[in-house]
């Protein structure tokens, strides 16, 4: 199973929480026939937060040891541009060739987080994550795994 990895996830990953064995006890992310994946967008918002956070240069290290153990998918390919759009103009509503379900309303999305669903629709992999961003499109265009949902609040 494809599992994409949400920024967030990395983090805890790397801050050691809870969270980061229990999805290891839960899906072996890195464990065959996994494949984790991360969209080239999380790797950006990850050295970003590192940078604004001061990481040191033995954090950083370990940062790219961690990125090491991923597929890094880049975002200048036609599908991903075809699927941020479609996941784009759902969310906001103004897609006429989807439905939707009753009482939908338009939901903003951070850019980086539609590169990431586009990234998950693409791959065809299981979004996993700590954001609400992402539940409009579950079962719609990807299917999302929720940490808080799946392990409790944090």
């Amino acid at each position: 199973m494809n599992l994409l990895f949400d920024t967030n996830v990395i983090l805890y990953y790397l801050t050691k929480h809870s969270w980061a064995s229990q999805l290891d006890q839960a899906l072996k992310p890195f464990e065959k026939p996994q494949l984790a994946i991360i969209s080239i967008v999380t790797e950006a918002e990850i050295k970003s937060l590192a940078i604004q956070r001061g990481w040191g240069d033995k954090k950083l290290n370990q940062l790219d040891e961690f990125l090491s153990l991923f597929l890094k998918v880049p975002i200048q390919s036609k599908d991903l541009i075809e699927a941020y759009s479609l996941i784009d103009s759902y969310s906001q509503h103004k897609n006429g060739a989807h439905s939707y379900p009753k009482n939908f309303t338009s939901k903003n999305m951070g850019k980086n987080d539609i590169w990431i669903a586009a990234t998950a629709k693409v791959t065809n992999a299981l979004l996993i994550t700590n954001d609400n961003d992402f539940d409009h499109l579950n079962d719609s265009f990807i299917k999302v795994f929720s940490l808080n949902k799946e392990f409790g609040k944090k």
